[in-house]
């Protein structure tokens, strides 16, 4: 798994590019493996992967995790359910108050992934898998953590994680699809 994330983040700069603007160019593997969903799965329930860290900033990200599209992802094998701007404080408290409620007023965004698509997220995002009605769905992902002595660095000029079409959620919704097409060495049969 080392050599697929060495050779996935060597061989293509936008996806390094973002994940050092993110976090800083010595951010730390987090987080390596890979998420299987057989037939009959049921969908997860919503949760964050790390939760709002106090005194920290909204918009700095601590942690991403990346999923690799190992093939494409339909809708009947169970994608990935993102509930974009749910990555503050506020969101949170809320989904903590009412959860039921908070994402019936939530609009829920569905990651059909190509293989070889990068969904990137902010790890405090919403999200949950979706219920697996046809076919193996496999995603290679990974979470780098900002290290202790960046995480003070002012992330307010990291457009790239908003801008230059490489965002379905929209500006500052903590989500982003990257359209890689790493096939090579990172797929199933």
């Amino acid at each position: 798994m080392h050599a697929s994330l060495k050779h996935l983040l060597r061989g293509d700069a936008a996806l390094r590019d973002t994940l050092a603007e993110l976090l800083g160019s010595d951010a730390e593997l987090y987080e390596l493996a890979a998420m299987v969903s057989d037939v009959g799965a049921r969908r997860q329930a919503v949760h964050p992967d790390t939760p709002i860290e106090t005194g920290v900033e909204d918009g700095r990200p601590l942690v991403c995790t990346a999923f690799v599209a190992l093939q494409d992802v339909t809708t009947e094998m169970g994608p990935t359910i993102l509930w974009a701007g749910t990555h503050s404080a506020a969101a949170h408290a809320a989904w903590e108050e009412d959860k039921a409620g908070f994402l019936r007023g939530a609009l829920p965004r569905v990651a059909l992934l190509s293989k070889g698509d990068v969904l990137l997220f902010d790890s405090r995002l919403l999200h949950c898998g979706g219920a697996n009605r046809e076919g193996r769905r496999a995603l290679f992902y990974f979470s780098l953590k900002a290290r202790r002595e960046t995480r003070g660095i002012d992330r307010a000029r990291h457009a790239a994680w908003w801008v230059a079409g490489r965002v379905r959620a929209g500006r500052g919704r903590g989500v982003v699809v990257l359209k890689l097409r790493v096939h090579s060495g990172l797929c199933i049969s």
